[in-house]
């Protein structure tokens, strides 16, 4: 038993408990030099994560918190040692990113893989002498090891940063930062990654993760700057040969890559960002930024990924057949041969090999030869709702359909609903060739290079303004099933409801005619839909409306916030106020800014200086915008509604309004049912007692049948404040204020 499993059975008999937890936290600090390093507390946390990794049983948890931890540092490791590595293993989930005070696992911040500051890293640099950002041949082999454990392992929230493997590793000369892999016994499921960044790690294939033979599920992670010496520059999933039990069917959710690079020093090598071989692996909502294929090599391809089946090194059999793109983004991938973004080259005779790519967004990716955007060369490519725009072909000199889409071989292409730049051979089939109207060109940058830190990849989301081409012109029946549920609703039978900016999938542009005349809602081409967000909430206006029925499309959070009060269909925060109503009745619905005219001698009988003036309105959206402009004021800002839906606002006036003195107050919202004056304040007699004047009592352009009131004064200076009924007073407003209920 070790120390940690020795104080919790302490603290168990202490305390009399009879019943078994599910299984314990074990708590890491790596490098801290105090406590009883046990992992039974953030104080007595274990002081490296090897030793807490020794530990778990199935069922574990083991939460680390921020800092950095190395793979040579553990009781049962070496110093030094290239080899080592965190092995997960089946029912341990390991979570990363902890500031080390939490005490639920959903207190936690939620890592974000775009900011490794908020995570912990698993650094391979074990001598800790690397000298730059790029790992040293000296560093560890494989930081995390994933080759015997199933889907219930889980590693989140972690920083994978620095591994290094050559030659000396044998075998297994790829994935520096993850391997998972068996020569045997069929494969094996693979861990669950997610919430995890890899960056700065090379090796011969794949050099952040290696996935063959394994089902590795990788979700919102981040690939950034890896280097692979052949091919898969960050990743390379390889199901084995077709004969085998076929795995490798790697899944990557809400993923991106960037800058990630496959050299590609010998034939048959491509995939800056991913090799698949013999395999089907499935990309939703991932982003292709920046990434390249470099070097002398023949047949190097594929500038963010190459999938190749029944061919070379990748199995002598095998197929691809499955491999799904959908709501994914390929932007400024660069190819030294063919193929600047996406390589497809399967063999028929080994098996079908149907690659699927929908709802994608393909710009100003470059081949050095030909064809910058997809290259397909046998096997089946089925390309459907995609946008393929400003893809260039022999070093960005040409845009023709050839450089958007090309097959180059003895394959086949299906293109559908697809917005191609210079189309001619794909026309018909509902295809555009009219501009998709980016919202923004991506470019790369001063330095006119692709993959370097002045990259911009623009904004590739669409424009209603500018006339897009592809805006409700594509085909809801080819989305692909919710398989994994990306909206979370528990409703996978679906088409999947959400774009890559995770927003709803289906939202129809009253502004825009949809192809073929098709009843709303349709979608939009590319990865990105195009909604009305007037307000700028992620939110289409028609949802903020309303949430529509379960598992609708507006059936999102934040859903059904805002009023329409006019029934126009846009959110009344967003109603331009363009009517300006002076001395005016306002009728129920209208918009605009209502301008209140006040003079401080029109008011009988007379009040004396004028200190406040109170208003009551009724409005049915969420704020009103109040201006003052008049002598100094201590009042300005916006009101809310109470739950009434009316609410009160008073100026006050410092110093108060003299007589004759004029001040307009300004009310500025998209509806307002009513407004009505309330009261009217002043010192009447200069004794320093503010007077108030019920302003029911005056007679204002609602009618003249008025009950009898009440004026709230001192009458004597006595500094007592007396009333009188308002019968034996007269008193006048001279402006209108609303057609308010009496």
């Amino acid at each position: 038993m070790t120390s940690r499993q020795v104080a919790v059975a302490a603290l168990a008999c202490v305390l009399s408990l009879t019943t078994a937890s599910s299984g314990d936290v074990i708590y890491v600090r790596c490098g801290l030099t105090t406590g009883e390093n046990n992992g039974t507390s953030w104080n007595d946390a274990f002081q490296n994560l090897q030793d807490a990794l020794d530990d778990a049983t199935s069922g574990d948890q083991i939460w680390v918190k921020r800092g950095t931890c190395y793979p040579d540092v553990g009781t049962l490791v070496n110093d030094g040692d290239e080899g080592a590595s965190f092995t997960l293993e089946s029912g341990v989930e390991v979570y990363g990113g902890f500031v080390g005070t939490e005490t639920e696992l959903g207190f936690r911040p939620t890592p974000n893989p775009a900011d490794p500051d908020t995570m912990t890293t698993l650094n391979g640099d074990i001598d800790q002498d690397d000298g730059g950002v790029a790992p040293e041949d000296d560093n560890t082999d494989h930081i995390v090891d994933g080759s015997t454990c199933d889907d219930t392992a889980l590693l989140d929230g972690f920083h994978v940063t620095k591994g290094y493997v050559d030659e000396s590793a044998g075998t297994w000369q790829n994935g520096a930062g993850l391997l998972v892999g068996t020569l045997t016994g069929g494969g094996v499921e693979g861990p669950v990654v997610r919430n995890c960044r890899f960056s700065y790690n090379r090796a011969e294939r794949g050099g952040a993760a290696y996935n063959f033979w394994a089902d590795t599920q990788f979700q919102r992670c981040h690939f950034v700057s890896n280097v692979a010496e052949l091919h898969g520059g960050a990743v390379y999933t390889n199901g084995g040969d077709y004969a085998s039990p076929v795995r490798g069917d790697a899944l990557f959710i809400r993923c991106a890559f960037q800058w990630n690079e496959a050299q590609g020093t010998t034939s048959d090598n491509g995939g800056g960002a991913v090799l698949s071989g013999n395999c089907a692996p499935k990309f939703l909502n991932c982003k292709f930024l920046g990434n390249g294929v470099s070097g002398a090599g023949s047949v190097v391809r594929g500038g963010a990924v190459r999938v190749v089946a029944g061919e070379g090194e990748h199995g002598a059999a095998g197929e691809a057949d499955g491999t799904l793109f959908a709501n994914c983004e390929f932007v400024g991938n660069h190819g030294a041969d063919l193929g600047g973004a996406l390589d497809v080259d399967c063999n028929p005779g080994e098996g079908t090999s149907t690659v699927t790519v929908v709802n994608c967004s393909f710009s100003k990716n470059e081949a050095d030869d030909k064809y910058g955007g997809i290259r397909n060369d046998r096997g089946t490519l089925v390309v459907k709702n995609t946008i393929l725009w400003g893809n260039t072909d022999d070093d960005g000199s040409t845009t023709t359909e050839d450089a958007q889409l090309k097959d180059d071989g003895t394959g086949s292409i299906t293109a559908a609903y697809d917005c191609i730049e210079g189309l001619s051979g794909f026309a018909g089939n509902n295809n555009t060739g009219g501009d998709p109207e980016f919202l923004g060109t991506p470019g790369p940058g001063q330095d006119s290079v692709w993959g370097t830190s002045d990259d911009d990849f623009g904004d590739l989301r669409l424009s209603s303004a500018e006339g897009s081409s592809a805006i409700d012109k594509a085909d809801i029946e080819s989305l692909p099933q919710d398989a994994y549920d990306l909206d979370g609703d528990g409703v996978t039978a679906e088409g999947l409801p959400l774009d890559l900016d995770e927003k709803p999938r289906r939202v129809d542009d009253p502004d825009t005619g949809n192809v073929g005349g098709e009843t709303p809602p349709v979608v939009d081409m590319g990865a990105h839909e195009y909604f009305p967000d007037c307000n700028s909430n992620g939110i289409p206006d028609v949802c903020d409306i309303s949430c529509g029925d379960e598992h609708g499309m507006c059936d999102v959070p934040g859903c059904g916030e805002s009023y329409d009060c006019n029934s126009d269909g846009v959110p009344e925060e967003c109603e331009s106020y363009s009517i300006e109503a002076m001395n005016t009745c306002y009728t129920h619905g209208e918009a605009g800014v209502f301008c209140i005219d006040i003079v401080a001698d029109a008011i009988e009988p007379r009040l004396g200086d004028l200190d406040t003036v109170e208003f009551e309105m009724d409005h049915c959206i969420s704020e009103v915008v109040v201006a003052v402009s008049c002598a100094e004021t201590t009042y300005s800002g916006t009101i809310t509604p109470g739950p009434d839906g009316t609410s009160t606002f008073t100026v006050t006036f410092n110093p108060p309004l003299p007589d004759n003195d004029a001040c307009k107050i300004s009310l500025n919202a998209p509806v307002f049912e009513a407004v009505c004056l309330k009261k009217l304040e002043a010192d009447v007699d200069q004794s320093g007692l503010v007077n108030s004047v019920d302003a029911s009592t005056i007679k204002p352009y609602w009618g003249d049948d008025v009950d009898a009131q009440t004026f709230i004064y001192d009458v004597t200076n006595d500094g007592i404040i007396n009333s009188v009924d308002s019968a034996a007073v007269q008193p006048r407003y001279s402006n209108t204020v609303g057609d308010c209920p009496q």
